[in-house]
């Protein structure tokens, strides 16, 4: 008789009893790598959300933006010069946790602030790209071989013009996503009114079909070098946190695109797809019901170190001086600052910058474990 003592642990289980989630979890708890990376990414979202709640409000518990000239370039563990600093703008903690800058900044509440940042970009930015990239993807996975006709290539070029024309006076920054939606509405409606019988005979004429043009967007994106393109484009932007998550997502829905295309091509002919449409699912059902959801494990792979990379070109932006806004704190701006101090105050420069390397290197291996748990090919026979 078995008895409770002897019942096996999940770890014990063989493969074909455990659900997918169960084998995905078993295999990162195997990667020390992914878990260690794990780990350091739990530590830092705790940072981001401390940062969040202690950085923010007009009177807020550190203070990123208080300056203190008679504590300027203070080491780390320092106290403060009770003497010359006023009561309320003393540290919290009663120490330079990690040293003032130049200004007399406490370094800590700024890299807190900076924590709160790095995290926002990344996952805003990622999920941005992640939307388009599913979007564009999933419709030139399913449609790819769809022809389109003069019609929809009419209204791909009168409506934008159209919109430029009427909206002429508002700033370029705004026109652009307009013309980018007006286009796509533009080739929707185009498609749409070769369906009617009036325009019947413009179907028998194709010009290209949907896959030819998602090849030609994701080799026009691929032949900017992005980080230029991002930093022209933020050059133009008005400064703010917001347009430079937008131009990072934006920037970056090839690699997702692809995967789910990839995924989608390998999928739409597969027998629970022929089940969906002989009960009468949609286009659209099939689409985002049926096929996107499962061809989300290379997006989830790409997002996760994707998250890494944007992180990394908002730092390198504050860094050239294109990212946050002053006297707003990020991890690029504080190693810019330090740079001037490179000799006489070296932690400006060592604590931001092993902060990128660390939870960039965090999010890569996390990034490579999920990598192999979803990847069936590394599950043992």
């Amino acid at each position: 008789m078995t008895t409770w003592a002897e019942t096996p642990r999940e770890d014990e289980f063989p493969e074909d009893f455990l659900t997918p989630w169960q084998r995905i979890g078993r295999s990162l708890r195997q990667d020390r790598f992914a878990m260690g990376g794990a780990l350091v990414l739990v530590f830092f979202f705790a940072l981001a959300i401390a940062g969040w709640w202690g950085t923010s409000g007009d009177n807020p518990a550190f203070s990123p933006s208080t300056i203190r000239l008679p504590d300027r370039l203070k080491p780390p563990l320092a106290k403060p010069n009770l003497d010359a600093v006023a009561p309320g703008d003393l540290p919290s903690l009663g120490i330079y946790l990690f040293g003032t800058d130049d200004l007399g900044r406490d370094v800590f509440a700024r890299m807190l602030e900076g924590s709160k940042i790095a995290m926002w970009v990344g996952f805003v930015a990622v999920g941005i790209s992640i939307i388009l990239g599913v979007f564009l993807g999933g419709i030139a996975g399913f449609h790819g071989n769809r022809e389109i006709g003069p019609t929809s290539l009419l209204g791909a070029v009168l409506l934008p013009a159209a919109g430029g024309f009427l909206f002429s006076e508002i700033s370029w920054w705004a026109l652009f996503p307009l013309e980018g939606a007006l286009f796509f509405i533009g080739v929707i409606l185009g498609i749409w009114a070769e369906t009617l019988p009036a325009f019947a005979s413009l179907r028998r004429h194709p010009i290209f079909n949907v896959d030819s043009v998602f090849i030609v967007l994701v080799d026009v994106q691929l032949s900017f070098p992005t980080f230029f393109l991002i930093l022209t484009a933020i050059a133009v932007l008005p400064p703010s946190i917001l347009n430079i998550m937008i131009v990072i997502g934006i920037t970056g829905w090839v690699g997702p695109a692809r995967f789910v295309r990839a995924e989608i091509l390998s999928l739409r002919e597969r027998p629970f797809i022929e089940a969906a449409r002989a009960i009468g699912a949609g286009d659209m059902r099939l689409i985002f019901l049926h096929l996107v959801p499962n061809s989300l494990a290379p997006v989830l792979v790409s997002a996760t170190i994707g998250i890494a990379g944007a992180i990394l070109t908002e730092a390198g932006l504050s860094f050239l001086g294109f990212g946050v806004p002053p006297p707003g704190a990020s991890w690029g701006n504080i190693l810019s600052d330090g740079r001037k101090f490179l000799f006489d105050a070296p932690w400006l420069m060592f604590i931001p910058g092993i902060a990128i390397l660390i939870v960039v290197l965090a999010f890569n291996l996390f990034g490579e474990g999920l990598r192999e748990a979803l990847n069936p090919r590394t599950r043992p026979e």
